[in-house]
């Protein structure tokens, strides 16, 4: 499986960012923190664009690995009442694209593939995972 693009939609910094992700090559984050005694933001997003992944099958980011989950207050945008991600990917020559929406209470995830939804245990059976 192989991820053609990325959307975060109030998802941490980002209010509306798309990533077509290069058919070759590397990607390269850079940003510069924005850390300071006027704000609780601690950079310009490089974490968050690491957490999409983790985010998208599991509901957690880089963040929750391993520690105390982050409540979903805390990844939605400010002043933001609901968020997304979503992530097309290639499998067989078929495109499959997986979303999860959320808000501060919590998440929905989806899986459609070749435009045609999957649910439920389905849904993880194709993946062979859990969320």
């Amino acid at each position: 499986m192989k991820l053609k693009q990325m959307y975060l939609k109030n998802f941490g910094p980002f209010s509306d960012f798309v990533l077509n992700v290069p058919e070759t090559g590397l990607i390269y984050l850079t940003g510069e923190n924005r850390d300071d005694s006027y704000s609780s933001i601690n950079g310009t997003g490089k974490t968050t664009i690491l957490s999409f992944l983790p985010f998208l099958f599991f509901g957690k980011t880089m963040n929750d690995i391993g520690r105390r989950k982050i409540p979903f207050k805390d990844i939605l945008r400010w002043g933001a009442r609901g968020g997304e991600v979503k992530g097309i990917f290639e499998h067989d020559n078929k495109n499959l694209e997986i979303s999860r929406s959320f808000d501060k209470k919590g998440s929905k995830f989806f899986l459609s593939f070749n435009n045609k939804e999957l649910q439920g245990e389905i849904a993880q059976e194709w993946l062979k995972i859990n969320f």
